[in-house]
């Protein structure tokens, strides 16, 4: 990551959400945000989490990292059916009440 992308993405907390229209962007700091997403596809609902990165401009020069729309989506994501991503978020809160119980002892 160089001085220019640190630099827009510093202005960003690591617990810091937009959220809009069926979907959550969550921005990690100095990493690419995650966008959480529901979708149709063929009549059926679909939730998306996929990492994003900051595109750049003509001159190579990284675009605004404040407005969402400046972001293109990466390779790293997943779509799940609601079935699964259901079963995958109980998995989560499992993990995390693990997780905050070991921290409470």
């Amino acid at each position: 990551m160089n001085e220019i992308e640190k630099e827009i993405l510093d202005d960003f907390n690591y617990d810091e959400q937009i959220n809009g229209n069926n979907e959550f962007w969550f921005f990690k700091g100095k990493g690419d945000p995650i966008k959480v997403e529901l979708s149709n596809f063929r009549s059926k609902h679909y939730i998306n989490i996929r990492s994003w990165y900051l595109s750049k401009d003509s001159s190579g020069k990284f675009l605004d990292g404040k407005d969402v729309r400046n972001y293109k989506p990466s390779k790293n994501g997943v779509s799940l059916n609601l079935k699964m991503a259901k079963k995958i978020a109980a998995a989560i809160n499992e993990l995390i009440n693990n997780a905050t119980h070991d921290d409470t002892n």
